[in-house]
């Protein structure tokens, strides 16, 4: 693919331990409250939760900007997420998981600050994307962290699931592919 910088060596992956974290101690905290029936606190540590997390997604943003800004004509692709962003508090009961909040709230606060930066955001289907190879296209193996390329001819073998589908959903939104 001529001109084509979608590789595994810029992919930007966010990793989210410390906010997974910061998330499981809302839950928990909030969980006492609810168990005190105490309902005062509960926006004091809805507040100091969304100021922790956002500073994680914030660096997660930055760090893709990183990588958009050392190219020329940059457009930052996301996978169009078929879940309604929630705020942070409709996750107090825990009723809203943190694989379905997590992805949602980290794409918003990284398309805020890349169009504030005058890179333009495009949005592709998530169908496939961790199961996709990243070099021919077709359909790999999935396990926990890695995906294996099946295809006799194609010489990836086995590599990072996150950062072959980072390239995968790059590539969709800068060509046909």
């Amino acid at each position: 693919m001529p001109g084509d910088v979608a590789t595994l060596d810029c992919a930007v992956v966010v990793d989210g331990a410390r906010a997974r974290r910061i998330f499981a101690a809302f839950q928990g905290a909030t969980q006492r409250l609810r168990e005190r029936t105490v309902a005062e606190g509960l926006g004091d540590i809805v507040w100091r939760t969304w100021r922790r997390l956002r500073r994680e997604f914030q660096a997660a943003a930055d760090a893709v900007l990183d990588v958009a800004c050392k190219h020329a004509d940059a457009v930052v692709v996301l996978e169009h997420l078929p879940q309604p962003r929630q705020p942070l508090i409709a996750a107090r009961h825990g009723d809203v998981r943190e694989a379905t909040w997590f992805p949602a709230a980290v794409q918003a606060v990284v398309a805020d600050r890349v169009v504030d930066a005058g890179v333009r955001v495009t949005y592709v289907s998530p169908k496939h994307t961790s199961q996709q190879c990243h070099a021919c296209g077709l359909l790999g193996q999935l396990d926990d962290e890695t995906v294996r390329c099946t295809t006799p001819d194609c010489p990836v073998g086995e590599v990072c699931r996150d950062r072959s589908a980072a390239v995968s959903i790059a590539r969709r939104g800068t060509s046909n592919g």
